[in-house]
């Protein structure tokens, strides 16, 4: 028998493995690989302890702070949970302590807010160390200084405190600054009304389609005149990012009364989310006076997806996976909210349906709906997690969101030999047959073509 003869004969047999593999596919991209009826699981630990599975540990260089230098802040992200946090961006928040604080100061006073970092990933119980930089704005005034850092997911997802609630933050640090300033202007917050009402747990709450007139005063305890920039920005979310900015105004110059209270009146186009995140900035050269407020539209019930998840990535065949989405509303009701939450898997390609895991009426001031499956094929390794809020009357969906998990981001372990023909079961044993069964085959032949090459040598 020539070579070639023996290459045709290997080809077939490789193609023969090939056609009987293939009918066993790796990965599932249909429903199926699903059960039906998942199983229903308790409220997860996301939903139920707000911003409980992560958790900051903040810390400086001993260095004195002074106004234009810089600080170092170190940061340590503990995720507690299971599950993965993806897409992760860190901001910070500069305060002066005022009150009680002593000095001129009467209130607290946000110097700075700023963006930390994009794109970090969290797998399930693991510790990431950080380190970030913060410039001290020149025209500070010397006096006891707090940093507060806050974690969000994927632009949507609160998960280690939240800027509208001071009471929240879980990574502090305060520290001393060195100012080259005895003079400031800064934000009254005592004195802010919006449509003539008081600030009432960080919220105003208006009619639906009315225009937000508000006014603040900024204090000046400068000895001349004093110019500063004041702007406005309205986001349409709790989460304070360019993706949900909606209006902002052109920056307004306003001129200062030495010594006393100048008022800033602002109008904030019409209202027609069901929440708004309103923040007004004044710079005074480096040093800045910021503040935010939410404002509510008037109506029955206000529901937010406040949190989404899975408990392992990547998805793999006859492993369990927990899947959960979390909900907060404005009101708590009795006899739920007329609305359902649905979770879904989706494909990232072509945004087909993976898995459809089905939905539940939401009711209470925090709501759940979580589901634990075991699935019988493995998953791509890039897919997308959706949770859609939908009116029970309409069948309209009200709001959705959306986490994008991948390899490419999380590093997902690569799979050995072994896992490949596990993760096959049957299919497998089937694979390896053949192989085994090709691998004799061309054992035997290329032993009797060596024999009988040694037979007709002279």
């Amino acid at each position: 028998m020539s070579s070639h003869r023996f290459f045709i004969m290997f080809a077939k047999v490789f193609v023969v493995t090939f056609i009987v593999s293939s009918q066993f596919s790796l990965v599932s991209y249909a429903a199926t690989a699903v059960p039906s009826q998942p199983t229903v699981i308790d409220i997860p630990r996301e939903c139920e302890v707000a911003y409980s599975n992560v958790e900051m540990a903040l810390s400086k260089s001993p260095d004195e702070v002074i106004s234009g230098g810089d600080m170092t802040v170190e940061t340590v992200i503990i995720n507690r949970g299971d599950s993965p946090i993806i897409d992760v961006s860190l901001i910070a928040r500069v305060e002066r302590l005022g009150a009680g604080a002593g000095g001129f100061y009467d209130v607290n006073d946000i110097v700075d807010r700023f963006v930390v970092a994009n794109d970090i990933q969290l797998p399930g119980n693991a510790t990431v160390p950080f380190s970030f930089a913060w410039h001290v704005p020149r025209g500070l005034a010397s006096g006891l200084y707090r940093i507060s850092v806050y974690a969000v997911s994927a632009e949507q997802f609160a998960v280690s405190g939240a800027e509208w609630s001071d009471s929240s933050a879980n990574a502090r640090l305060g520290f001393q600054v060195t100012g080259d300033a005895k003079e400031v202007s800064y934000f009254d917050t005592s004195s802010l009304r919006v449509n003539d009402m008081r600030l009432f747990k960080n919220r105003f709450v208006i009619t639906s389609g009315s225009i937000a007139t508000g006014t603040i005063d900024i204090l000046n305890n400068f000895t001349k005149p004093r110019a500063v920039s004041v702007t406005w920005k309205v986001y349409s979310s709790e989460i304070i990012s360019e993706s949900r900015l909606v209006s902002y105004n052109n920056t307004e110059k306003i001129s200062l009364v030495p010594g006393k209270k100048t008022a800033y009146s602002f109008i904030v186009p019409t209202i027609s989310d069901p929440l708004s995140h309103v923040i007004l900035e004044l710079t005074d050269g480096e040093k800045k006076s910021i503040y935010s407020f939410r404002i509510l539209e008037r109506k029955a019930t206000h529901s937010t997806i406040t949190n989404l998840g899975l408990s392992i990535f990547p998805i793999k065949a006859s492993k369990e996976v927990k899947v959960f989405g979390c909900v907060s509303s404005s009101i708590a009701t009795r006899g739920g909210l007329s609305k359902t939450l649905r979770l879904s898997i989706m494909n990232t390609v072509d945004e087909t349906s993976a898995a459809n895991l089905g939905s539940t009426t939401m009711s209470g001031l925090f709501s759940s709906f979580s589901r634990k499956f075991t699935p019988s094929a493995d998953f791509k390794n890039s897919i997308v997690l959706k949770a859609e809020l939908i009116d029970k009357s309409s069948g309209a969906v009200e709001s959705t969101a959306t986490l994008a998990y991948s390899c490419d981001k999380l590093n997902c372990p690569k799979t050995s030999l072994s896992e490949f023909f596990s993760q096959l079961g049957v299919k497998g044993y089937y694979i390896v047959l053949i192989l085994g069964v090709s691998g004799i085959i061309v054992t035997r032949f290329v032993m009797k073509k060596k024999k009988e090459s040694s037979i007709t040598m002279p």
